[in-house]
């Protein structure tokens, strides 16, 4: 027997309400229930707006720029020191500017010369006689563009001294370049040639 017009009707309107509710679901359908917190949609497929492993955002980025930065003034602080203690007249000469300027005890025609053998000057007034100096811990470093000021704690040795100075040595710097160097004398070098009294600008800026 063939079914009713109307039962035909019925199954027909079953089927295609089912085919509607279908597909409103499927469309409705939102992320996975396991899918991480910062997970969309796009295109039908769902994707994650994670940072890539091992990849820095532009803070870091700068963070490490700068303490790269800090590092190489750092670096050329102890080898001003060390060149000092080593009475390296010639890399001193190269380094710090305004070096042209001292009033050195001893003059031997080239700037190298004169440096070398002004450090550890032995004063007929009896000023004490640098032997060497060393930077004792990390510096304070300010850097402002081209410009840096460092200040470190250097302990000085005299020979004709049993005890150690210990003092601050406020240290001005300028990039050149890529490289950072001294921009001006300071108290250890001062101290080195024989003159414990260092003029009161050693601790302005440079042209201040």
């Amino acid at each position: 027997m063939k079914p009713s017009p109307r039962i035909l009707l019925l199954v027909a309107a079953f089927l295609l309400g089912a085919v509607g509710v279908w597909a409103l679901s499927d469309g409705d359908e939102g992320p996975p229930a396991d899918a991480p917190p910062n997970a969309a949609e796009t295109g039908g497929l769902t994707t994650t707006t994670e940072q890539a492993p091992g990849s820095k955002t532009s803070a870091e980025e700068k963070q490490t720029a700068s303490q790269q930065e800090e590092g190489r003034v750092e670096e050329a602080v102890r080898s001003y020191v060390e060149a000092i203690s080593d009475h390296d007249g010639g890399l001193l000469c190269e380094r710090v500017e305004g070096i042209a300027d001292l009033d050195l005890p001893l003059n031997r025609g080239s700037c190298a010369e004169s440096v070398s053998e002004s450090i550890g000057y032995r004063d007929p007034r009896g000023y004490p006689v640098f032997e060497k100096a060393v930077v004792a811990g990390a510096p304070g470093i300010k850097i402002d563009h081209r410009d840096a000021r460092a200040t470190a704690t250097v302990v000085s040795e005299f020979a004709d001294r049993q005890e150690a100075s210990v003092e601050d040595d406020v240290i001005y710097l300028v990039r050149r370049g890529t490289e950072w160097i001294v921009a001006k004398p300071s108290s250890t070098l001062y101290r080195a040639i024989g003159t414990p009294d260092a003029p009161p600008d050693v601790l302005e800026p440079p042209g201040g």
